[in-house]
């Protein structure tokens, strides 16, 4: 970017899934922080067990704090402060709107009070096609319409174009994502072309030079490791590696993961690796499918944890959602210990990730989005040809509903932790159950008839969250009325459940807000002439009060 007649000021870093554009990027990361040029960074991971890496919510707000910590810019920082003060709601308004209220306009109050030479100029921006679709609304109280990702990642690159276009934006832009259509087609359109510096991740950079060396050094630490031979494995080993890589770095990072599995000693493990023959002769992905098949399949129990981790997909996709590890083995596990049976032996591909804050709670992440990429593709992922989207749904709507039958988990692990287990159960319900394709909707009339309605029903009404009852108990008068018939009386089920409602509903004060109940709406449901609709998507609540605004700026002092 500093070479040229004219240096440009935004670089963008593409390449296939899996060429290393991400360690590249921490790469250049740990060089701007030594020298003292980072001036902030975001990197998106769809992989990520917190949903804000996978979103754009926090991205402008995020640049920003990051801008104001550099000390040169204190001018710029009270001014930002003063609009957050002025303005709460900006955490609220497009992203157009928060630059120019967080970003631009301190910068352009404080043009000429800091040194340009001297303030962090780099900014970089991992897995931009990483960044997921999201809710918003259409309009002042209107209701939420889903935005794609190819809607909010070019509303991301239009805001960069933005930044930069302004005088008082005086930082560079290191950019890096797969080559997306839609990314393509920014970066090539009449505004954009010209304007930004690109480098393109294939065989002309040579990846294979740094997967081998990669590869030398992996090996090197399991030599150490193990005692083994300083001839161990073999160049014409390594070299297969690199074939079989493709360019691909998350294949030969995968490799040493899968070496490194304590099923078995790594030359046993090595074995294996060298014996796979990929499915898809002609697809670049072969050998990384064919490897991620068999690390599958080394489960203990490789259906279970296929199902397992298509949930857990499923699940952390509905926008909003977040899954600690504790929460999911609760809901998936049927005896003890089962969590680490089915996921616990496969290391090379998923994780626990430790807690990033105080209070938080271990997640499972999955170390490449290739391999969720892998694991929704049928046509790559065969082992399960029977499991399509439909069944993990229907298993997730099972669990779901075993639950409600026995009153919680099956498995209990610890009975202190139950009252937290319900309220996380609530609000997991809260996000699943919104909108026409809810995994939810397949709870069946037979597993509902036998849970405990009336005390579901009591327990939503003392939940801490008070958005989460109301719509719990919408979401379930609709859910057991969807078989009745309007020339039938309601089934069992349904009379069970709506009858725990009214009889809740009879007793003030409770909260029932965002519940339609009036006697027209009610003889219209009952007789099928005008169902009640399922609740509609969520958009992430992220609303933040008065005093949540004064804590943010207080942290920013």
């Amino acid at each position: 970017m500093r070479h040229g007649a004219q240096p440009q000021r935004l670089l963008w870093l593409s390449g296939p899934a899996g060429a290393g554009k991400t360690a590249i990027m921490g790469t250049i990361a740990d060089e701007c922080q030594r020298r003292g040029q980072l001036a902030g960074s975001f990197f998106f991971s769809v992989s990520s067990a917190s949903p804000d890496r996978r979103s754009k919510r926090y991205f402008v707000t995020t640049l920003a704090y990051q801008l104001q910590q550099d000390g040169t810019l204190k001018e710029a920082t009270s001014s930002m402060l003063a609009s957050i003060i002025n303005d709460p709601v900006i955490f609220q308004k497009s992203l157009k709107e928060q630059v120019e209220v967080l970003i631009l306009n301190p910068l352009r109050v404080s043009r000429g009070s800091y040194d340009v030479t001297k303030i962090p100029r780099a900014i970089l921006i991992d897995g931009l096609d990483e960044c997921d679709e999201s809710l918003e609304p259409t309009g002042p109280d209107q209701p939420v319409a889903r935005r794609t990702r190819e809607d909010n990642q070019t509303e991301i690159l239009t805001v960069l174009l933005q930044a930069l276009d302004d005088p008082a934006f005086p930082f560079q832009i290191v950019l890096a994502s797969r080559p997306e259509p839609w990314i393509r087609r920014f970066f090539d359109s009449p505004s954009t072309a010209g304007r930004a510096a690109e480098i393109f991740l294939d065989n002309n950079y040579n990846p294979d030079k740094d997967i081998a060396l990669f590869l030398r050094s992996k090996f090197a630490e399991l030599r150490r490791r193990y005692n083994l031979p300083q001839t161990w494995p073999g160049e014409g080993v390594i070299m297969k590696l690199v074939e079989n890589a493709s360019g691909q770095f998350i294949y030969a990072a995968t490799v040493m993961r899968f070496l490194k599995t304590p099923s078995d000693t790594p030359q046993v493990q090595l074995d294996i690796v060298l014996s796979l023959r990929p499915q898809d002769l002609e697809s670049p992905f072969g050998p990384l499918d064919a490897l991620y098949t068999r690390a599958l399949l080394s489960s203990a129990k490789p259906r279970l944890a296929f199902i397992w981790l298509r949930a857990h997909q499923v699940m952390t996709y509905v926008p909003g959602v977040e899954l600690p590890a504790w929460l999911f083995n609760s809901l998936c596990e049927s005896s003890s210990g089962e969590a680490q049976l089915v996921l616990g032996s496969l290391p090379s591909l998923v994780q626990i990730s430790d807690p990033t804050n105080a209070g938080d709670y271990a997640s499972y992440t999955f170390y490449h989005k290739s391999f969720l990429d892998y694991l929704g593709d049928s046509t790559r992922c065969q082992s399960f040809p029977e499991l399509g989207e439909e069944d993990i749904k229907r298993w997730i709507s099972d669990r779901f509903g075993q639950i409600l039958i026995r009153g919680g988990p099956e498995v209990y692990n610890d009975w202190e932790s139950i009252p937290d287990f319900k309220e996380e159960f609530f609000a997991l319900w809260f996000r699943l159950a919104a909108g026409n394709s809810s995994p939810l909707a397949w709870i069946s009339d037979h597993i509902l008839s036998q849970a405990d309605h009336t005390t579901w029903i009591a327990v939503s009404c003392g939940l801490r969250d008070r958005d989460v009852g109301p719509a719990f108990r919408r979401d379930i008068f609709v859910l057991v009325h969807k078989n009745c018939r309007r020339y039938a009386p309601c089934r069992p089920a349904c009379k069970a459940w709506r009858g725990a409602i009214f009889g809740i509903l009879d007793k003030p004060p409770v909260d029932t807000s965002g519940c339609v109940w009036d006697r027209e709406t009610l003889v219209k449901d009952r007789f099928c002439f005008q169902r009640i609709p399922s609740r509609p998507m969520l958009r992430e609540r992220r609303i933040l009060s008065t005093e949540a605004v004064h804590n943010y700026t207080g942290h920013l002092v």
